[in-house]
């Protein structure tokens, strides 16, 4: 019994009660209501990937009030995001995928081709620049430096290589964008038409999520909002993995 407690007592230490899968969302609504609450200025939990800063607004949005605007044009300098991390490495398998879901809303049919904006699962801050270069990332969305003009498809990046998927974001409304990721496989959809799965070559694990817009774009404008990424298996950290080796030989020599 004495034995008992005390593994109780390494295990309470080592695994903390947030030991289960991601469980993140973001809907902007707890933001104050106006045009020009900026990320990452005013809010430390999306840290600064990039030259520059996103806009908090109510001027459109997919849930209650306020939605993030990703994309505007000449107005935004290049080469920028915001991230948040999950405080812990997870990976995805088939039991436990991660799926990262969200809406996107692209201005107009005339500008859906300039759209430059992706969401991003990541270990450590690393973005996808080409293809055929492994990146610790999955991405999906809207890549216009990767698209080119006139290509209005979601593409996915699956850890070396961009593919475009079958389904192209409306314009001039929400499009709900889902990207699941297995053991093996990514599953995509873009306003709610499945893309289909593709092979994984990034087989690694994620800590954070990040929201980019990589490339200036001439026009054309975007937001994001009800942002989730759900599942996963945490990864204990070394630590914790010596803390419970130690506990099993104290354990031991207690016998």
């Amino acid at each position: 019994m004495r034995r008992f407690v005390l593994l109780s007592a390494v295990l309470a230490i080592a695994l903390p009660a947030t030991a289960g899968p991601i469980s993140f969302s973001e809907n902007w609504d707890s933001y104050p209501s106006q045009a020009s609450y900026l990320l990452p200025v005013d809010d430390a939990t999306w840290p600064q990937l990039g030259t520059s800063t996103y806009v908090v607004t109510n001027a459109r949005s997919q849930s209650t009030s306020n939605s993030l605007l990703v994309d505007n044009g000449s107005s935004y300098a290049s080469d920028k995001g915001i991230s948040h991390d999950f405080g812990g490495v997870y990976k995805a398998t088939d039991a436990n995928p991660i799926v990262v879901d969200f809406y996107l809303w692209v201005d107009s049919a005339a500008n859906r081709a300039n759209i430059d904006v992706f969401v991003e699962l990541a270990l450590d801050d690393q973005a996808p620049s080409s293809s055929g270069v492994l990146y610790n990332v999955v991405a999906f969305a809207l890549p216009n430096s990767v698209r080119g003009t006139l290509n209005k498809q979601a593409y996915l990046y699956d850890g070396t290589n961009w593919s475009a998927g079958s389904v192209a974001p409306t314009a001039g409304g929400w499009d709900h964008m889902t990207m699941t990721i297995k053991s093996n496989t990514i599953d995509v959809a873009a306003g709610g038409a499945s893309n289909g799965g593709f092979p994984r070559t990034y087989m690694g694990n994620f800590d954070q999520i990040n929201i980019r817009h990589p490339v200036l774009t001439s026009a054309g404008a975007a937001w994001l909002d009800n942002l989730s990424v759900t599942g996963g298996e945490l990864i204990p950290e070394p630590a914790t993995l010596a803390l419970l080796a130690l506990g099993g030989l104290f354990l031991r020599r207690r016998r």
